[in-house]
């Protein structure tokens, strides 16, 4: 009766365990996407499997399993919720390291472009507003394809820079000002 459940249980915690060692060691890897699949695919299989066995015994389902298979249920579940506990630090950690790294290329894309804005008040007042300076991310670029340095570039041509080449990214460049 649970042998779905617990397999998928424990095919859940051997995924997270692998993330969170995977992460551990670096903030991305390319089967990252993979993995976040298949964690949704067992969540899933593991919600259906739970909704089945409680259609079938919808006050006691847990009680009627035999000691044997109880055991070996409470066993896969703490299991997955101490691989979940420390998925979810690690992950929770990689959302506020991107959160920081976004804030700091916005503030180096603001200083740089210095797009800072003063307007004169009714009553005479100096006001100042800081427009956001327009970034676009791209994993794959590289350091001479992004950045505010090549704001306003009315020519681009396909970057021939590591896995920015491969992806097959274009790179701003700045026009030539006839002298």
């Amino acid at each position: 009766m649970t042998e779905q459940l617990i397999d998928a249980m424990v095919s859940l915690t051997q995924i997270m365990e692998e993330e969170s060692d995977r992460l551990g060691r670096g903030p991305y890897f390319p089967e990252l996407p993979e993995i976040a699949q298949a964690k949704l695919r067992l969540t899933g299989r593991i919600e259906a499997e739970v909704a089945r066995m409680k259609r079938e015994a919808p006050d006691d389902w847990a009680e009627r399993l035999d000691p044997e298979a109880r055991a070996t249920l409470a066993e896969a579940s703490r299991g997955l919720r101490e691989a979940s506990a420390v998925n979810a630090r690690i992950l929770a950690r990689q959302i506020e390291l991107s959160v920081e790294m976004m804030g700091a290329i916005a503030a180096e894309a603001q200083r740089l472009t210095g797009s800072r804005s003063m307007t004169y008040g009714a009553c005479g007042g100096l006001g100042g507003m800081d427009a956001p300076a327009p970034i676009s991310i791209n994993a794959r670029l590289c350091s001479s394809c992004a950045g505010p340095r090549f704001q306003g570039a009315e020519v681009s041509e396909v970057c021939t820079i590591g896995a920015c080449a491969a992806a097959g990214n274009r790179r701003r460049t700045r026009p030539s000002i006839p002298r």
